[in-house]
């Protein structure tokens, strides 16, 4: 069979230009660009390889190079425009930075409405969203960009884009709002996405460029490394106790200066204890691909229980600290997200994957003692939860809220089903109740 060249595509926003639009053009014949998404184009061309929005603010550019494929089952909303492209389906994006969250909420419900309504197809989703969030490089997160990034999950999309370059580049600063996003079967398809820095474009974007392989890849999904993995099962115990004790040998204070760099040394510490009582597992090594089950900065909680009998008053030190100078260390924020696959679902489906975010090990610790302080405090100071408040209180499981008293004098036993599902060790329990019950519960709590 054949191997086909990828797609190169072009993404771009000219700001209504004429000169940036000839220039446009002029870089996707130079450059061999299969498929161009422009936001804010100067003119549409009445042309079957030009499509776009309502109202004229992003277009999809179909070239005249070898292996372009036609553009396909057009549709278009405002603001956004799709096109099916062989086995996939791309669609163009701008919403201006004018409109209100309202407007933006209404616009991202439409753009989901679009790629939704492309699946089973894979999906691509380039534009410009005027929103910032870290997750694709902003240096902030505003609003809009948490709306965006709410909307990319729900939606299951990933980020493409990579490293923090901005692509749009003012008098009045440099930002990061053109995005790119692709379902999960795609985006291991997408090679190269880079900010073309140092191109003339005749805007105040960026150029960005990536190629898309039309080749589905065989081999299996690969891991982002995200740090440093030991080998638990040749821990030597004995050893990470004496170096745990060589580590609480350096002196501090009973309260860090600074809960960042107090954070940043229990890591580079306890990486240092790690090493001394068990190898690492080195990156690459052939073995069946799995999801691992690491945190970002790769310590294992076996470890930290060991280590604490010598560091456990210095970490007393800068949790307490946390607590009192109502701080979070910027370390302990940081996730790292794994998709498990369901099975016996397509896997261009967003349903078929279930998101999980990984954190470190000593931050779930403050959680769970800020939680255990919540709980303690609601329930010895007040006010107390509700009485029929069963998630996340101790003593209170599933069956006392199947036996809830005020459900079952209101619902007869018709009205009430029950589905119970054990699968992988867990059992998984699913309350139909009646909505009139809803409603009464709301109205009798105002």
């Amino acid at each position: 069979m054949p191997i086909t060249a990828p797609l190169s595509f072009l993404q771009a926003n000219i700001n209504h230009c004429a000169c940036a639009q000839d220039l446009l053009l002029q870089s996707m014949a130079q450059w061999s660009i299969n498929i161009a998404v422009v936001a804010e184009p100067y003119s549409v061309w009445p042309r079957k390889d030009w499509v776009a929005d309502l109202n004229g603010s992003v277009a999809i550019i179909s070239s005249a190079a070898a292996g372009t494929p036609t553009l396909e089952g057009v549709r278009g909303g405002q603001g956004c425009v799709a096109a099916r492209l062989r086995e996939f389906v791309v669609v163009g994006v701008y919403f201006s930075p004018n409109r209100s969250l309202a407007e933006l909420h209404n616009s991202l419900a439409e753009l989901r409405a679009v790629v939704v309504g492309s699946y089973p197809l894979p999906v691509l989703v380039l534009g410009d969203f005027n929103a910032k969030d870290l997750a694709w490089g902003s240096r902030h997160t505003d609003v809009r960009g948490r709306m965006v990034e709410d909307w990319a999950l729900e939606t299951g999309l990933v980020v493409l884009n990579r490293g923090s370059v901005p692509t749009c580049v003012r008098m009045r600063g440099e930002s990061v709002v053109d995005i790119s996003f692709a379902s999960p079967a795609l985006s291991p398809r997408a090679i190269d996405w880079r900010v073309m820095e140092g191109v003339e474009t005749y805007s105040d974007h960026r150029y960005i460029r990536f190629d898309v392989s039309t080749q589905p890849s065989s081999a299996p999904v690969q891991q982002a490394p995200s740090g440093p993995r030991w080998a638990l099962k040749q821990l030597d115990r004995e050893l990470l106790l004496e170096a745990s004790i060589v580590q609480a040998w350096v002196s501090s204070p009973d309260r860090p200066a600074d809960v960042n760099d107090e954070a940043a040394w229990f890591q580079e510490a306890m990486s240092e204890i790690c090493d001394v009582a068990m190898p690492r597992v080195q990156p690459g090594s052939a073995r069946r691909q799995v999801y691992w089950w690491s945190r970002p900065d790769g310590l294992l909680g076996k470890a930290w229980v060991l280590a604490s009998e010598a560091l456990g008053p210095r970490l007393e030190g800068l949790l307490s600290a946390c607590l009192e100078r109502g701080q979070f260390p910027l370390r302990w924020k940081t996730g790292k997200l794994v998709l498990i696959r369901k099975p016996g679902r397509p896997a261009d489906s967003p349903s078929a994957y279930r998101p999980v975010v990984l954190l470190d090990e000593v931050g779930k610790l403050f959680e769970r003692v800020i939680a255990n302080r919540l709980a303690e405090h609601l329930a010895g100071t007040g006010p107390d939860l509700a009485e029929h408040q069963f998630g996340f209180r101790k003593r209170w499981s599933t069956v006392d809220a199947i036996m809830c008293p005020a459900i079952l004098h209101f619902c007869s036993s018709s009205e009430l089903s029950f589905k119970i599902d054990i699968t992988q060790n867990k059992i998984n329990v699913t309350i139909n109740v009646p909505y009139a019950y809803l409603q009464y519960l709301i109205y009798t709590r105002r």
